[in-house]
């Protein structure tokens, strides 16, 4: 990563915690933050085109990572469940691992894909599944003890009830 993308990403991590410090206890929305975000680019229109190339990379990266179709004539079911315009195989045997292009995942075409292709898939949505659901095990135990600490005042600032 170029110094000039690690820049921009900083300047919008920025953005966003004024962001989100401006809109306070009430929370903000991505409507409000793209907003403010277009608000600070149209005051720097240099900065777009200082970093055209990265923001191309983003987009092409988020439309990498955007969930399948399900639903559409080009695309066909096995035992009546819908079969996914792509399907995600890792690159290696491990899962996950990964390498310096990517993050550790090909995809491959519907019309293309292998009955293998298939079973990598599900062992690729099974293990971010139980991931997941790890990850929102811990957040509940800290929201318990945080509940614990604040003594039932549900309007607590989590600031004021963090370890010391």
């Amino acid at each position: 990563m170029s110094k000039r993308t690690k820049s921009f990403n900083v300047h919008l991590d920025y953005l966003k915690a004024q962001y989100l410090d401006m809109c306070g206890p009430r929370g903000g929305d991505a409507l409000g933050y793209r907003q403010y975000v277009q608000n600070a680019l149209d005051a720097r229109p240099d900065l777009i085109e200082q970093h055209r190339n990265e923001l191309i990379a983003n987009s092409a990266n988020s439309s990498w990572r955007k969930q399948p179709r399900e639903n559409g004539p080009d695309l066909f079911s096995i035992a009546g469940i819908a079969c996914p315009e792509y399907l995600t195989r890792p690159t290696t045997d491990r899962l996950g691992e990964g390498d310096e292009h990517g993050d550790g995942f090909k995809k491959v075409s519907l019309h293309h894909a292998t009955v293998n292709d298939l079973a990598d898939d599900a062992q690729v949505k099974a293990r971010k599944a139980a991931e997941a659901g790890a990850a929102a095990a811990k957040r509940y135990e800290m929201a318990d003890e945080a509940r614990r600490r604040a003594k039932g005042n549900m309007s607590a600032f989590l600031k004021d009830i963090a370890d010391k």
